[in-house]
């Protein structure tokens, strides 16, 4: 007898599925508490406090801009999948502020099915979007900001092929050829859904991709997200432990990725510790200041500000319900 789709659906995953998960989170917390405390051994709390206090201002207000940037292409990823996945009208000051408020959510909560995919559900179904909706747009918004990522470590490792050799222990000709497969494969992507064959198949889940204007606009969205957060941590960062361009821009897209697998607040820990490591230098009270003051420039503020937008929303939501439940 065949087995049915939904019988399959219903058979509970092998145990080492569930596991794997839980596992890959145990383990990459505990190189980032091995490091971090390798790290603070020899450091003490009022050096830290007086590198961030001597941290200039200019610095900080760069890094506070290109926050913005960032969070401007994180509303355009929800903007361009609305546009591209939606049929029922949904107003674009909508879209930017689920997409901007969703991430600014899973940014420094962690968890993000919890945090920004739940922000982003209240604001759209406030909308009237449908939950197959919802799901649309939240796939394609983190398709656009994976391969932005990805744009912007192959056009580095392809410009700047020796300093990343050098950190990974690979010969420069080989990193520049993982940069042009990275490449590669984005600029068949970009064919193939020119080509008008834009449905994705996994198992028995379907996806309809974005046409070709709209996916190149998400690109370049990704790669300015990318571009912006990265720029609001290195600006902040001493002289002498700003690296390579290059390095520093795929050290931070592994940092970002591995945060995000850990599952923790903010990739807190994992983030930092990645970055030390990846990057090769020393982890003084200078740097440390640095982290700290992207932590509250990057994720903190945009939080605070995500916060208050969604009180002030519900408020005005709830005003509208009684207006129209008040008999005429």
């Amino acid at each position: 007898m065949l087995e049915t789709s939904a019988s399959r659906s219903r058979r509970p995953r092998p145990l080492w599925r569930r596991l794997l998960g839980p596992v890959v989170i145990v383990v990459l917390l505990a190189i980032a508490f091995i490091v971090l405390q390798r790290t603070a051994r020899e450091i003490r709390f009022e050096d830290v406090r007086a590198a961030i206090v001597a941290t200039p201002n200019s610095a900080i207000l760069l890094s506070i801009l290109f926050t913005v940037l960032s969070f401007g292409a994180l509303a355009a990823y929800d903007m361009l999948a609305v546009r591209a996945s939606v049929r029922d009208p949904v107003p674009m000051r909508t879209a930017a502020f689920a997409g901007a408020a969703g991430y600014a959510f899973s940014n420094a909560l962690g968890f993000p099915v919890m945090t920004g995919v739940s922000v982003r559900y209240r604001i759209y179904s406030a909308s009237g979007l449908r939950v197959a909706d919802i799901t649309r747009v939240v796939t394609m918004s983190w398709a656009a900001f994976w391969l932005g990522c990805a744009l912007v470590m192959g056009v580095f490792v392809v410009i700047e092929p020796h300093s990343i050799a050098d950190s990974l222990g690979l010969p420069p000709a080989v990193a520049r050829l993982i940069g042009f497969a990275i490449l590669g494969i984005i600029a068949s992507l970009i064919a193939w859904v020119s080509s008008g064959e834009r449905t994705l198949t996994l198992f028995n889940w379907h996806l309809d991709l974005p046409d070709r204007h709209t996916a190149l606009a998400q690109l370049a969205a990704g790669a300015f997200d990318f571009l912006g957060a990265g720029a609001a941590l290195y600006v902040l960062l001493p002289e002498a432990a700003q690296p390579a361009i290059g390095t520093f821009a795929v050290v931070f897209a592994s940092a970002l990725t591995l945060g995000i697998i850990s599952h923790t607040p903010g990739g807190i820990g994992v983030f930092e510790a990645t970055l030390i490591s990846g990057l090769g230098i020393d982890a003084g009270p200078a740097l440390l200041g640095s982290l700290i003051l992207f932590r509250v420039i990057y994720y903190l503020l945009p939080l605070i500000v995500a916060f208050a937008a969604m009180v002030w929303a519900e408020i005005v939501l709830r005003r509208r319900r009684r207006r129209r439940a008040r008999p005429q």
